[in-house]
Parts: structure tokens; C-alpha cells; sequence
């Protein structure tokens, strides 16, 4: 498993991914996006020591599952 370190964020993951460099808005779309990989239980983690990073990619996420819940986005 390896791992990647950028500021407050650290990623985990079992095969070659992006890493999480950038805002709160990156952070929270790049979890999104590897949540939705598989059979729709999976689960993301992300570990900070900044509560307020945490506080503003919890946002983020809320923001866009409401975004997606209301077939906002068109797919490719």
C-alpha cells in the first residue's frame, strides 16, 4: 500500500492513484471520485491535521453529492 503526504492531507491507497495536492475542492472531487469505483460500498478515508481542512472537504462533499443527487452533472 502507499501512500502520499501534501501539507495537512495524507492519501492512502492500494495502487498507483493521483494524490491529493490543492484546495478543499480538489481534496473532496478526488475522494468522490475514488468512492465511486466498484460496487457502490466502498468506502474513502482521508487523515488531516487540520480540522479545518476537514471541516471545508466535508463541505465540499456535501456540496457536490447535492449537485449529483440532482442530475446536475451530465456525463461524458
Amino acid at each position: 500500500m502507499g501512500s502520499a503526504l501534501f501539507g495537512d492531507a495524507v492519501e492512502l491507497f492500494g495502487q498507483a492513484a493521483d494524490g491529493l495536492v490543492g484546495d478543499a475542492e480538489m481534496i473532496a472531487t478526488d475522494l468522490l471520485a475514488q468512492a465511486e469505483h466498484g460496487s457502490g460500498h466502498e468506502r474513502v478515508w482521508m487523515v488531516t491535521t487540520s480540522a479545518r481542512l476537514l471541516q471545508d472537504v466535508d463541505r465540499e462533499i456535501d456540496k457536490w453529492v447535492k449537485i449529483i443527487a440532482a442530475g446536475n452533472i451530465k456525463p461524458e
